[in-house]
């Protein structure tokens, strides 16, 4: 089944991504002590790509710049997935797993690039590839479900029968 509103989808879907990366974040943060770490760092990075220096902005501008631009990314990466998604439905049914595994090969890609600016930085150190690997696998799980739910409800929520359930 297509999606019938898949801005809406990508956009939920992207949602739902960022939202669980921060998440995580905020409880890594929240854990060692520190909140608003990770977002305040990449901000402060996201400055310093546009010609700004690496600080005095403060925590709450940076932690604000990196909202933006993360929230943005993940929108438009939802919408693509889920447009995607409408596109090889045309074709041939996919499964969930191969629309999962997109879905996660990009945000992979993604994610060697924020590893790469993470790790140049002092204040993330060696740490930095599991805590962005999760939170990638996070976003993956939970967006890649909502776009196979998006695209299938009917089926989703049918019951099943007996037969259904024996085989």
């Amino acid at each position: 089944m297509l999606s019938r509103q898949p801005v809406r989808d990508g956009i939920v879907a992207g949602l739902l991504g960022a939202i669980s990366v921060a998440a995580w974040f905020f409880l890594l943060d929240a854990v060692a002590g520190r909140p608003f770490f990770t977002p305040a760092v990449l901000g402060a990075a996201v400055v310093r790509l546009f010609g700004g220096g690496f600080g005095g902005l403060g925590l709450a501008t940076h932690v604000v710049i990196y909202t933006v631009v993360h929230v943005a990314a993940f929108v438009a990466l939802g919408i693509t997935a889920t447009v995607a998604s409408n596109a090889l439905e045309l074709e041939r049914r996919p499964r969930g797993i191969a629309l999962f595994l997109a879905l996660f090969a990009v945000l992979e890609a993604a994610y060697l690039v924020v590893v790469g600016v993470a790790a140049a930085s002092e204040l993330f150190g060696l740490y930095a590839w599991w805590q962005f690997g999760i939170a990638n696998l996070i976003a993956a799980l939970l967006m890649g479900r909502y776009i196979w739910r998006s695209h299938h409800a009917k089926e989703f929520w049918q019951p099943r029968t007996l037969h259904e359930e024996k085989t």
